[in-house]
């Protein structure tokens, strides 16, 4: 979990610094709300997970819809051997 952000200890801070109030406001508005666009290292691997679990889940299906058809054709062609010879 991504640790929490103080904003007002950050604008204090960068007061204390000697910024004027309204640039360190500024400033901390800006850094909290790049860090909605975070992420952390969790939710990555949680997310890469149910990914890797989806495609996995996708190549099955595939599998299966290639080996049905692969089964479908030679049915024919047994079919077609059957009848014309």
């Amino acid at each position: 979990m991504a640790a929490a952000f103080d904003t007002l200890q950050a604008a204090r801070d960068l007061e204390a610094a000697g910024l004027d109030p309204k640039h360190a406001e500024a400033i901390v508005g800006a850094v909290h709300n790049a860090q909605g666009d975070l992420v952390t290292t969790p939710v990555l691997k949680a997310e890469l997970a149910e990914l890797q679990s989806r495609l996995s889940a996708l190549e099955t299906r595939l599998i299966l819809r290639i080996l049905a058809i692969v089964g479908a054709a030679v049915a024919i062609l047994a079919a077609i051997e059957q009848f014309s010879g």
